[in-house]
């Protein structure tokens, strides 16, 4: 019986070898997973950015930026349903889902922790860590034909290792961050509460 590690390392050791999804499928695949990715940006850092400062009334129009990020996410969805040859993606795109997820709850938490966690209002990050990791190097390898660039099938699984794999390894990279993000922030704000008090 193989187990889900085993299974992980033979899906990898398929994808360096040549064997797995073209570019374009890739492509496609990621394209479509856009909006499950776009969620695993913002759903880390909401939960941070709570655990952080605690309950409060926040401005009506604080996720704004967030929800235009969704929106656009959509929209990069459809391109790659409207891009999508047959059924046999939709397998892939199921994969890409999850494995996209997982991604962007890594990226997400690492690039607000670095540039964002001390805005006022949230959301400024998320689009453009979508527009980076995920929707344009998917709308590339999508279209790579149609731009006369015929990127070769290693790139495409290149980014699948990179983007999708590695950060989706169970989980533990995505969750270890926020472990760690929750247990400093919970800290601080104990320590705040009690030199308030």
């Amino acid at each position: 019986m193989v187990t889900r590690a085993r299974w992980r390392w033979a899906a990898l050791a398929a994808l360096a070898g040549g064997c797995g999804p073209s570019t374009e499928e890739v492509g496609v695949a990621a394209l479509i997973a856009t909006p499950v990715a776009f969620i695993g940006i913002t759903i880390p850092p909401l939960l941070l950015r709570r655990l952080r400062e605690g309950p409060r009334e926040r401005p009506p129009d604080d996720l704004n930026r967030a929800l235009i990020g969704l929106g656009v996410s959509c929209l990069f969805s459809v391109l790659g349903f409207a891009r999508a040859s047959d059924a046999g993606d939709s397998e892939l795109a199921l994969m890409a889902a999850a494995t996209t997820g997982a991604a962007g709850m890594l990226y997400g938490q690492l690039v607000w922790l670095l540039f964002d966690r001390d805005q006022p209002r949230f959301g400024r990050f998320a689009l453009p860590t979508l527009l980076v990791f995920f929707a344009l190097p998917a709308t590339l390898f999508a279209f790579h034909r149609l731009m006369g660039l015929h990127l070769s099938r290693d790139v495409g699984q290149s980014f699948a290792v990179f983007v999708w794999a590695l950060p989706n390894y169970f989980l533990v990279p995505s969750l270890l961050l926020f472990a760690i993000a929750a247990a400093v922030f919970v800290h601080r704000r104990r320590q705040a509460e009690r030199l308030r008090g």
